[in-house]
């Protein structure tokens, strides 16, 4: 099995935090945001290698975590470069993530963006694909209208298998959105390499193609989670940890 986090953005909502830092390596809570990530995926037992896409502007950032970093880590980890410079280059996460599946092993994959912060059990989604012969995502439930609008919504049926998407949806119909954790079947990633996606912006245009061509099973989850999009967000994953550990 294989670990994906994607790391190629500019986080310019984040500026002027992250105008001369990548996202990813923002602190929170004493450890910078990908590690938060890598931390989850060391509880998983058979992950062989961890890639994180990056930028250009950004590689050297990446290339210097990771030697202090990699002294800590059982994993064998590889910054891969887009070549990218600026944000009025970049392509694109669906591009971004063909990319980065040219260089890595076709086998299992977790696929998660890197500006997501988690505290669910990666182990929950290797039962249920392996329960399901399937890939799989976490998803949240919320009553929140205008955070389905952000992101997606989705309808499952009894079964928990995912049969319908829609990314930012201006009407929602479903109380479900999916989180940008992905764990993707071996057979799902070949189809994933030879579709040619229209829309090469959003992380969800995956599982929106998946869901149709495959069977894709939801977790509902209700452990903490959050995008760090914004300043906004990125404030409320600080309170959440000051407020744990008091």
């Amino acid at each position: 099995m294989q670990a994906l986090i994607l790391s190629a953005g500019f986080g310019t909502r984040l500026y002027p935090l992250t105008r001369d830092t990548p996202k990813a390596l923002i602190e929170i809570n004493g450890k910078l945001l990908i590690e938060h990530i890598i931390e989850k995926i060391k509880e998983v037992e058979n992950v062989e290698n961890i890639y994180i896409s990056s930028n250009n502007r950004f590689y050297t950032e990446f290339l210097e975590w990771l030697d202090s970093y990699k002294k800590n880590s059982r994993f064998k980890i590889k910054i891969l470069n887009n070549g990218i410079n600026y944000e009025y280059e970049k392509r694109g996460a669906i591009s971004d993530i063909k990319f980065a599946l040219k260089f890595i092993k076709e086998d299992d994959l977790f696929l998660i963006a890197s500006d997501n912060l988690f505290e669910f059990n990666l182990n929950e989604l290797i039962k249920l694909s392996n329960q399901k012969d399937s890939s799989s995502t976490f998803l949240i439930k919320t009553k929140n209208k205008e955070l389905i609008k952000k992101y997606n919504h989705i309808i499952l049926d009894k079964n928990n298998k995912i049969i319908f998407y829609e990314e930012k949806p201006e009407k929602p119909i479903s109380s479900i959105f999916s989180t940008a954790c992905y764990l993707l079947k071996k057979q799902d990633i070949k189809k994933i390499k030879n579709h040619e996606f229209q829309n090469l912006d959003h992380f969800g245009e995956v599982l929106r193609f998946l869901h149709k061509e495959s069977k894709v099973y939801g977790h509902l989850t209700d452990k903490f989670w959050c995008d760090i999009g914004s300043l906004e967000e990125l404030e409320k994953a600080k309170e959440y940890f000051k407020n744990k550990r008091s």
